[in-house]
């Protein structure tokens, strides 16, 4: 995965449910206006969603590439789906900008401190109550940072992409 992405930008949406993808759609496609190169790995909470998933990606213009089905995303994939269980240490491993889902409706959010300690950059919804005592110290260490919307999202990770120095600090801040 790092071989098939290490000349382009990308940035993961990990654990998502029903309703937050559309949202990170709508994230990666304006982030696709300014990186024409960027790939989302997305990883939805439960797999068995991927099909319907996947014909959203489609229908949202989007190629798509599947781990389940064997493949890595090429150059000409905007969507890696990560649809397979326990493989998110390798996922988080691949690239260090995580929006964390479950976090975009008041579902609770999810532990940020796997992707934390892969020495991420977090991203969040505004809907963390399950785990705030773990992302309260992130974000009062700039390891962490909430965000509201499809623009919110697409702006800190374009923010991250433009500014090595604010990414580089942030992965510091989350080890």
């Amino acid at each position: 995965l790092k071989t098939a992405l290490e000349r382009r930008a990308s940035w993961i949406a990990s654990s998502t449910h029903a309703g937050e993808e559309e949202i990170v759609i709508a994230a990666h496609k304006a982030l696709l206006a300014r990186h024409p190169d960027i790939c989302l790995i997305l990883i939805p909470r439960h797999p068995d969603r991927a099909d319907d998933i996947a014909q959203m990606l489609a229908e949202a213009g989007l190629r798509v590439a599947r781990r389940s089905k064997g493949q890595t995303p090429g150059p000409e994939d905007h969507v890696f789906l990560a649809d397979t269980l326990g493989e998110m240490g390798t996922w988080y491993a691949a690239c260090p900008i995580v929006f964390l889902g479950g976090s975009l409706f008041d579902m609770g959010g999810h532990n940020p401190l796997e992707p934390a300690d892969a020495g991420a950059a977090i991203l969040s919804g505004p809907y963390t109550r399950n785990f705030a005592e773990s992302f309260a110290p992130l974000i009062s260490l700039g390891a962490a940072q909430t965000t509201s919307d499809a623009q919110d999202i697409s702006r800190a990770v374009d923010r991250f992409l433009q500014n090595t120095d604010a990414l580089t600090s942030a992965c510091q801040a989350s080890k």
